[in-house]
């Protein structure tokens, strides 16, 4: 599963190819001139205007004439250079990476083997319906969606097809040398849902709403009925912009994410809420059953001698743990918990057991919450007189099948969000100008809340006591 919780924050300083640390006084200087648009391109009378072309001048100017940033000739230095930054459409795209929202470059492979250039709607996750043989094609298709012209053509199904790469950089600006060199991730994709969206035709690389889901696990007699879950789709408007997403399907989709939700609530409330010596019974009988694969991680470092004997003192119903992987599991857990790995004296966290469980259900490389309820799913069972290998089964299948409902969730949550930014943003207007110190006090919890698989969003509550409470 994709860990949008570490997706790398892109900022409007990289994708420019500019030094946040030098620039950004001046970027801050420039966006607060009435003359200049706070926006990264603007398209007006058939030209656009490119803010990071402004911004190149601007500093050679300056460097020309020895000034620095907070000279008073900035404002006249700006009107001068203004003509100069206002271009066509292709020379936008040809020569400033610029690029329409949510638009990116992609490398195209059809059933046959053929391979052709393409263009993804990014929140989407859908193809634009013209492929091109040559990057000049595709500047000249990239410069009339940024003129607003929709982008004609058909994908026809004729077998599979599948997107073979991506290019990096910022979605709003990729430099021209960029989109030649699209070699990236691997998906593989049945090309199938053709639909409209404002006029334009895309075709879908994955189903939208709630058809074909799993059902999820039915929540045991007697359970609350208002469980406290956050259900992401609930917090977010549909229109039934997209033929092939109907109000309705969405709707659907609503449902079932919080029917997970409260199914994995349950499981996950009735471990936190049994008692503490209970669940660490079930947990020791675990890891006592559990074979433990080998790997490169089991040659144990000294240094790790003091943290084992500290854990183990914490952790009595982890001691059929291999002394390697308890020290692994340990720092995985503190960083994604904390973000670091503190280097202090452990502390008792009931939450830890369960992310060794949840490990070893759901693999080493997914989020932190996720992981735990997996453990969670696994220790319910096992209080519900499974045996383990039933209940590990049971864990498996259930994370199986949450990630196929989370992706779906996920990617109709991304859908309306663009849906609610295009509603609300003028047609033909950039991403704003911001800085680095911008992005700084943002603060990482607002990257977090667009990055993160609704499924997967929010961390568990940390529970802690005493090893004496055991």
């Amino acid at each position: 599963m994709r860990n949008y919780a570490t997706k790398p924050v892109t900022d409007d300083c990289s994708s420019a190819g500019l030094s946040p640390l030098v620039d950004d006084d001046l970027r801050d200087a420039l966006r607060t001139l009435s003359c200049v648009p706070n926006a990264h391109y603007l398209v007006r009378d058939g030209l656009v205007f490119v803010f990071s072309a402004l911004l190149r001048h601007v500093k050679r100017e300056l460097t020309r004439r020895h000034l620095d940033v907070g000279t008073k000739a900035l404002p006249l230095i700006v009107d001068e250079l203004m003509p100069s930054v206002w271009m066509p459409a292709l020379n936008a795209v040809r020569d400033f990476g610029i690029l329409p929202r949510f638009c990116s470059p992609v490398v195209v492979q059809t059933g046959t083997g053929d391979v052709f250039l393409g263009l993804l709607h990014d929140e989407f996750n859908a193809l634009y319906p013209r492929l091109f043989k040559t990057t000049s094609e595709r500047f000249t298709a990239l410069a009339d969606l940024l003129l607003g012209q929709p982008l004609a053509g058909e994908i026809h199904n004729s077998g599979e097809r599948s997107i073979v790469g991506v290019s990096g950089g910022s979605r709003r600006e990729i430099a021209a040398n960029l989109l030649v060199s699209d070699t990236l991730a691997v998906f593989s994709r049945d090309v199938s849902k053709h639909f409209v969206c404002e006029g334009q035709a895309f075709v879908a690389l994955e189903p939208y709403g709630a058809e074909g889901l799993p059902i999820a696990p039915v929540v045991a007699d007697g359970a609350p009925l208002a469980l406290d879950v956050f259900v992401h789709l609930e917090a977010c408007s549909y229109q039934g912009e997209l033929t092939n997403l109907s109000t309705q399907a969405f709707q659907d989709l609503r449902a079932a994410e919080r029917h997970w939700l409260l199914a994995r609530a349950f499981s996950v409330g009735t471990v936190s809420s049994t008692k503490m010596a209970t669940v660490a019974s079930i947990v020791a009988k675990a890891f006592g059953q559990l074979k433990w694969i080998s790997s490169k991680r089991d040659t144990l470092a000294q240094k790790d001698l003091p943290l084992i004997s500290e854990l183990s003192t914490l952790y009595p119903e982890l001691r059929s743990v291999p002394p390697s992987i308890l020290a692994y599991d340990w720092r995985g857990f503190e960083f994604a918990r904390i973000g670091w790995c503190c280097e202090g004296v452990p502390i008792r966290d009931c939450l830890f057991p369960l992310y060794i469980l949840g490990r070893r259900v759901a693999g080493e490389d997914d989020g932190f919450s996720p992981v735990i309820d997996c453990g969670a799913v696994l220790v319910h069972g096992m209080l519900n007189g499974l045996s383990l290998a039933q209940s590990f089964e049971r864990a498996r299948a259930w994370w199986v099948q949450e990630q196929v409902v989370g992706g779906r969730v996920w990617r109709a949550w991304r859908i309306a969000k663009c849906l609610e930014s295009l509603r609300s943003r003028s047609a033909g207007v950039g991403e704003p100008i911001t800085t680095w110190a911008d992005s700084v006090k943002s603060d990482s919890a607002a990257n977090e809340a667009l990055s993160l698989p609704p499924m997967a969003a929010g961390r568990g509550t940390s529970f802690l006591f005493a090893v004496d409470d055991l």
